[in-house]
């Protein structure tokens, strides 16, 4: 949530009473997608808990399309695949065909599709400022193409320079200024499993 005043009428009692009178019921794990088919407000979950972040993690310069929107929607009941059924369940939707050089070409060609990238672990952070874990994993492959994966969860105890294998559906590409000096082209995946390799 954002809260926005102009400075001339910020009213410090008034911005505290707005908080006060949020009431968070439930933590985003607790209302992680169910499996019921049918239940408009059980399929959204996964959806928009990637459509409202991606512009954060891309820093407004990329956004999620209906396509993406409603494949997550679709197979809200893996994001994350916490369990060992819907882990192989999940590696069973990969198309293995789609690489990394794919997503770079055209990703909106894959906007329905599971991908599968293996790669060294650039960085990895954990957050949770929402009520429940999310991680964000920079990997890059072994052909030198970065992936952003946002996950749902946890990744456990995978640290910097370790290898990981993630399975997710790609958002968008977006560019993103490295230390360098320039600019790093990268694709952003809604992780539905992030594993140590």
């Amino acid at each position: 949530m954002t809260l926005t005043s102009a400075k001339d009428t910020y009213n410090q009692d008034e911005i505290k009473d707005i908080i006060d009178s949020l009431s968070i019921t439930t933590s985003l794990e607790q209302t992680a997608p169910t499996a019921t088919t049918g239940n408009s407000s059980a399929t959204a979950s996964a959806a928009d808990f990637f459509n409202e972040l991606t512009p954060y993690i891309t820093e407004d310069t990329a956004f999620m399309e209906q396509a993406s929107y409603d494949f997550f929607g679709k197979h809200n009941d893996v994001f994350p695949a916490i369990t060992a059924e819907l882990s192989k369940k999940v590696q069973g939707l990969v198309d293995s065909n789609v690489t990394t050089r794919h997503l770079n070409k055209n990703v909106a060609n894959y906007y329905n599709t599971f991908v599968q990238v293996n790669g060294e672990v650039i960085s990895v952070e954990e957050d949770s400022s929402l009520g429940a874990t999310f991680s964000i994993v920079h990997v890059m492959d072994e052909n030198g193409n970065d992936i952003i994966a946002f996950y749902p969860a946890t990744t456990g105890d995978l640290l910097d320079g370790d290898y990981a294998t993630v399975i997710g559906a790609p958002i968008t590409n977006f560019s993103f200024e490295n230390v360098g000096g320039g600019y790093t082209n990268a694709t952003l995946i809604g992780a539905s499993l992030v594993v140590a390799d």
